[in-house]
């Protein structure tokens, strides 16, 4: 069965890439190529039950991409972007930055801690209810995809495109995440089909460019990490997609991995753990709880979280055939999403949109799509409401003004 069925479904991600263009359906199916490789590799430590999941619900998730009838085409966009919104973006943008400036003002920068192991992912003691700590981490993607609306619209010039660009790279960089800049070649991978052609042809060209300096920082990052100072950078690359990636999927399809939980579903507990914390009560993440199980770390001691990628998430939370239809259910959202921006007519869905194909990558891909839904979506709110505050202000001060110019 195993080699028949990864042959059917090599044949249709290569089918599939064809029918579309570059966007998040390519980046989860390069995905699952590895996920294929890893269950050939894996085979004398895993069971059936583990190789036939993994590979029925990627043949699901397939399933609905097969049948696109529509060319995307971006021809006859039409967004209703009135001039003033370019002030009123642009304001939101700024007051961004200046919140994410704040937070490493308040915690220091992650990238020149002396413990960068913790302090990566403990940066969320800058206060305010935990707002700028938030859009510190998933600020700089709505600014970027902002910044590419507003070029698609004309809005705003190239120069000042590749200035949020590079001040957005730096913000991600200081981070101290390993996949810092590769975050920004997945940013453009997902809207590549939405941007002009002459501006995705620079954008090629700086990509190249950045591959090799991409790789260098994960070496940098690496060899400042105390976790990791025991290992070999190439050893622990290769075993980074095998063995080390592997090992929390394999845990989720064990009976005896229970976690605590203050619902019966793991999604609940993840999804409504943002709201949780701020009402002050003690619960974590199932990645969390299950970093402690793999690794023996006791209660309340800090642990790095884990990722055991959607599909051991939804077998462990909702069983085999409620994760067979949970990938249907997402192979067909996501064919949704690609040919939606066409028949947008507004500016704040096409960026909702991109943001949202951003968190599903990262969420399918790492299994943490539930905990980063609140998060995500909290810090895209805060955007949403600063952005039609000062769009609002504008509008009643050029009313008023105009009214007194016709009162004199």
């Amino acid at each position: 069965m195993l080699i028949p069925l990864s042959f059917l479904i090599i044949v249709l991600i290569i089918y599939i890439s064809t029918k579309y263009k570059l966007s998040l359906i390519h980046l989860l199916l390069f995905g699952f190529l590895f996920k294929i490789l890893n269950v050939f590799l894996l085979q004398s430590e895993v069971n059936d039950q583990y190789t036939r999941v993994n590979l029925l619900a990627i043949l699901f998730f397939c399933i609905p991409l097969i049948f696109n009838s529509r060319t995307f085409n971006l021809d006859n966009f039409d967004g209703k972007f009135v001039s003033s919104r370019y002030f009123s973006l642009n304001a939101a943008i700024l007051i961004f930055f200046i919140f994410i400036f704040y937070h490493y003002l308040m915690v220091g920068i992650p990238l020149f801690s002396s413990d960068i192991d913790i302090s990566r992912f403990s940066s969320n003691n800058s206060g305010l209810f935990g707002i700028p700590s938030r859009i510190a981490v998933y600020g700089p993607y709505i600014i970027l995809y902002s910044s590419i609306v507003l070029l698609l619209t004309k809005t705003i010039n190239t120069k000042y495109f590749y200035l949020i660009i590079l001040i957005s790279i730096i913000l991600l960089i200081i981070q101290g995440h390993k996949s810092s800049i590769f975050q920004i070649l997945i940013v453009f991978a997902l809207a590549y089909r939405c941007i002009d052609a002459s501006i995705t042809n620079q954008l090629k060209k700086y990509s190249f460019v950045l591959i090799i300096p991409a790789f260098y920082f994960v070496y940098i990052i690496f060899s400042s990490m105390s976790s990791l100072e025991d290992f070999d950078f190439f050893l622990y690359l290769g075993q980074r997609f095998t063995s080390i990636s592997s090992a929390p999927s394999i845990a989720l399809f064990m009976d005896e991995i229970q976690f605590k939980t203050f619902t019966q579903s793991m999604t609940l507990n993840d999804l409504l753990y943002p709201f949780a914390k701020v009402a002050g009560l003690n619960i974590e993440t199932t990645n969390i709880q299950l970093s402690r199980i793999l690794y023996g770390i006791p209660d309340g001691e800090f642990t790095v979280p884990v990722t055991p990628g959607s599909i051991a998430y939804f077998f462990k939370d909702y069983g085999e055939v409620g994760c067979y239809i949970a990938y249907f259910f997402f192979g067909s959202f996501i064919k949704f999403l690609y040919n939606l921006p066409p028949k947008l007519t507004s500016s704040y869905g096409f960026i909702l949109v991109l943001f949202t194909e951003y968190v599903l990558y990262v969420g399918l891909s790492s299994g943490n799509l539930f905990y980063l839904i609140g998060n995500t979506y909290f810090v895209f709110l805060i955007f949403w409401f600063i952005e039609r505050l000062f769009f609002t202000a504008r509008r009643i001060i050029i009313t008023s003004k105009r009214q007194n110019d016709i009162n004199v």
